[in-house]
């Protein structure tokens, strides 16, 4: 008997004892097929039909309990299970269906994320999170990161602090997604077929460049600086809120990939940017220029955001088409300014999708 078999029927000799269908004595189906009616044509017509029921009765118990162990699997385990060796064909076909139905109801998940992330770009919603202005940068970011927000951020799992389990999560699910969208990336290809540029000592990312789009591809670690960061952090902080401060180099989601040194990564997109470093005092002159007046260190902040690691490799000075001076924040680490903070006024909102 093959093993995937014998586990379900252990599942099912373990669960409550079937019920009786109907009472004998309630019942002309079951006194006859109790033998009742004995010794005339009324008994065995009706016996034989009350034998019918029993048998079909009993087999839709069974198949009812099959199909709740199956619900209760994981669709690794049903996979594992639907590779096993001369399962009985009804146990097959359910196996197949309860996957079916699991990609029937993904699909519609991901063609409501799909509609809704359209309408959010087009104006006819918003998101209920960041300050307007950095929901302006949510969907610079493009597409499939404001569908990966949507995604992450309509379940109340985006609003606990439980950031061990809530990263776990939304990670699955970003992956899950990905690969059914086709933005799941293989990272040994990527090593393969992408030009590496960097020198492989950045804490956060790995960088590819594009010399035909003028752009570089980072993997991205989202959580290297931070292990309590989720997924949905660095949407908020390092895609959004960088893209509406820092809308020269704002980055694009191109997808997701999972390395074997870093683990679970966003693979976004970036200008390349080719520029000198700037001097402190230019730095300085700059953000408070952008309205940042207070500093410590590489921290710059003013009451609604705070923007780290500005040092010298992640400012840049260069001349722009026309031959003005741009400044460019390459890499920095912007977010709120809560009164967690610095005694600022910003604040992280419950994840909502409302009608304009």
């Amino acid at each position: 008997m093959a093993a995937a078999f014998v586990e379900v029927l252990k599942y099912i000799s373990s669960a409550t004892k079937r019920a009786t269908i109907r009472k004998a004595e309630d019942d002309e189906l079951e006194k006859a097929r109790s033998g009742i009616y004995k010794n005339n044509a009324e008994n065995i017509k009706k016996q034989r039909v009350g034998q019918k029921y029993g048998v079909v009765a009993e087999e839709d118990e069974r198949i009812i309990r099959i199909k709740q162990y199956l619900s209760e699997q994981t669709n690794e385990k049903l996979s594992e299970l639907l590779k096993q060796k001369n399962n009985p064909e009804f146990l097959t076909f359910h196996i197949i269906q309860e996957l079916k139905k699991r990609q029937d109801e993904k699909e519609r998940e991901y063609t409501k994320i799909r509609t809704e992330a359209s309408e959010i770009i087009q104006g006819h919603k918003r998101i209920s999170r960041l300050p307007e202005q950095a929901e302006s940068g949510r969907k610079a970011g493009g597409e499939r990161n404001v569908q990966a927000s949507c995604l992450i951020g309509r379940s109340q799992s985006a609003n606990k602090t439980d950031t061990r389990e809530l990263k776990k999560t939304q990670e699955k699910t970003l992956e899950e997604w990905a690969k059914h969208e086709k933005i799941w990336f293989n990272h040994d290809n990527i090593k393969k077929n992408w030009e590496r540029m960097d020198d492989g000592t950045s804490a956060e990312a790995e960088v590819y460049y594009f010399p035909k789009t003028k752009t570089v591809r980072k993997v991205f670690q989202y959580d290297a600086l931070d292990s309590n960061y989720t997924p949905m952090g660095f949407i908020d902080d390092r895609i959004s809120i960088h893209n509406a401060l820092f809308p020269e180099t704002k980055y694009t989601v191109l997808g997701f990939t999972r390395t074997s040194s870093r683990g679970f990564c966003f693979v976004i997109e970036q200008p390349f940017i080719d520029g000198e470093k700037l001097t402190v005092d230019e730095l300085v002159t700059h953000m408070n220029s952008l309205g940042f007046p207070n500093q410590t260190g590489y921290v710059f902040w003013n009451d609604y955001y705070v923007v780290g690691d500005l040092h010298e490799k992640n400012v840049l000075k260069a001349k722009d088409d026309n031959g003005n001076i741009v400044i460019y924040f390459i890499d920095p680490e912007p977010r709120l300014n809560t009164s967690d903070d610095e005694n600022g006024k910003s604040k992280y909102l419950p994840f909502k999708v409302l009608s304009k």
